[in-house]
């Protein structure tokens, strides 16, 4: 029986994911979008206070194999002190005790992923895994380039939501696009979608701007942040983060320059010892957004998160020092959708108040 590969979804990393084993000869099953339904999937097998990434990766797992999928690629497994690190021994085995046949394959590197395909295929040859490479990278740097667009553009945008559904189509272009050729003149297409939104002329110096930071599942899923991208930028709010696809890519393969610098000479003055995830990335976050004269700081975590709440304990004296409000929530299946609501909300109102003060 022919081998089908899936990969839990992470905000749009599935569309390299799927580019790298498609290109390598296997069939990929795309799992459904988070949803509700995976939300309370991932609830009903997790242990009560597992965290929230946890339980909606665990979901997406059950969904997949319910389509058909044979084999999941899951991310982590190097050890560490972010329990992302455990979660595909745990889940593996909750899914066998399920009754699921199936198998898991852990990947710390994203040259795993080929290691583990030419063991699978061993005709797959070094030319062909090399050429694939590029054009992997290519489809995350559009996907980067979207989101950036996205971000860049709703604040100004005339029609609520316009913004999202350009952005929507741009990815399924880069998703349909099979060669490097094409990769070329989708990027080309994509900046054409984005100028045809019609947009107000606000003053750039009027509109409000927002870093997010936080750990990298909440902050790059929008179902697991309630799409707090779309609903800042539908405000006038103009978003910024510092998480993608790309740059984890980059941080695995050591390139990653801006989170070294974060991690070693900016975040030390607060922590020099890393507690684990992304804490010190958010501590350093914060400092730059405040040098950078951002309006407010947004951190986003998974409800019990240990790394997040250790950066959440500085964000008092950092949120002071550059006098830079900031905002922290917290995610779970329990979390409601209305109450973050109102809370961003309340946070764009009260920055607003307070740059209109200044000026």
């Amino acid at each position: 029986m022919e081998e089908i590969f899936t990969v839990p979804h992470c905000g749009y990393s599935w569309i390299a994911a799927k580019a790298l084993l498609e290109n390598l000869g296997f069939n990929v099953l795309v799992p459904p979008p988070i949803s509700k339904y995976t939300e309370k999937l991932g609830a009903k097998y997790s242990p009560p206070d597992a965290c929230y990434p946890y339980k909606l990766t665990l979901g997406n797992m059950i969904e997949s194999l319910e389509k058909g999928a044979t084999v999941i690629i899951m991310a982590g497994g190097r050890g560490g002190l972010c329990r992302l690190c455990y979660y595909s021994t745990l889940q593996k085995i909750t899914l066998k005790k399920i009754g699921y046949k199936f198998r898991l394959i852990t990947a710390s590197q994203p040259h795993d992923i080929i290691k583990i395909a030419k063991e699978i295929n061993p005709k797959i040859s070094l030319k062909k895994t090399l050429k694939v490479i590029p054009f992997v990278w290519r489809k995350l740097k559009a996907v980067e380039k979207i989101e950036i667009l996205a971000r860049k553009t709703r604040p100004y945008e005339l029609r609520n939501g316009e913004t999202s559904k350009v952005m929507e189509g741009a990815l399924k272009e880069v998703d349909k696009a099979q060669t490097l050729k094409e990769m070329g003149l989708v990027n080309l297409k994509i900046n054409e979608m984005f100028k045809i939104i019609k947009r107000d002329k606000k003053d750039p110096h009027d509109i409000l701007k927002v870093g997010i930071l936080g750990e990298a599942f909440c902050v790059l899923e929008p179902f697991a942040n309630k799409n707090i991208e779309s609903k800042l930028g539908e405000r006038g709010v103009l978003v910024s983060q510092k998480v993608s696809e790309a740059g984890w890519l980059l941080n695995t393969a050591k390139l990653n320059f801006p989170r070294w610098r974060i991690k070693h000479m900016i975040a030390p003055q607060y922590l020099n010892v890393p507690g684990g995830g992304e804490d010190q990335q958010s501590i350093g976050k914060a400092i730059l957004y405040g040098k950078e004269g951002y309006d407010g700081l947004i951190l986003v975590q998974p409800r019990g998160c240990m790394p997040e709440n250790i950066a959440q304990m500085f964000l008092p004296t950092i949120s002071q020092k550059y006098n830079i409000p900031f905002l922290a929530l917290s995610f779970d299946e329990n979390t409601s959708e209305t109450a973050v609501d109102n809370r961003i909300e309340a946070f764009v109102e009260m920055i607003k108040r307070k740059k209109e003060r200044k000026i």
